[in-house]
């Protein structure tokens, strides 16, 4: 009969110790899958750059029309394994991205800082901007309006 309370006790403790950790720890946990996202979203962004680099210097300069019609097969094995949604308009590399959290972390890692920052209470450091914003041409990647550039 004491080992058996034992055991409830010990499993209580550990049910107790899992519920703190995710209430106490829950934010590091998405914050961390947030930063791996944002930094997998670059990395890839920057594989399609360099890809379109070549590009360009073996055709006079030209922008390829299609990532996956100009590029698979010659200057990218493959798209990257997010690359479905990849896209190039002017002079950028543009992808879709859902989460705030995620493009918040994109320009974080850029260094890029939202100019409304420290003026409007209301704006985070590295909140998004519209794409049209002319603040983001000073950075080599960043995140706006649900964007991802390079």
């Amino acid at each position: 009969m004491f080992s058996l309370i034992i055991v409830v006790i010990s499993i209580a403790l550990v049910a107790l110790l899992a519920v703190a950790t995710f209430f106490y720890g829950g934010d590091s946990f998405l914050r961390a899958n947030s930063e791996a996202e944002a930094a997998r979203y670059i990395n890839e962004s920057q594989q399609i750059s360099a890809a379109i680099r070549v590009f360009q210097a073996d055709n006079n300069g030209t922008l390829p029309g299609d990532i996956e019609g100009d590029l698979v097969g010659y200057y990218l094995k493959n798209l990257p394994k997010a690359g479905e949604d990849w896209n190039i308009a002017d002079n950028a590399i543009i992808k879709s991205v859902i989460n705030g959290d995620v493009c918040e972390q994109v320009n974080k890692k850029a260094g890029w800082t939202n100019p409304n920052f420290g003026t409007d209470p209301n704006v985070g450091e590295h909140e998004p901007v519209e794409c049209t914003d002319p603040s983001l041409s000073s950075a080599s990647y960043f995140c706006c309006s649900n964007t991802v550039a390079d």
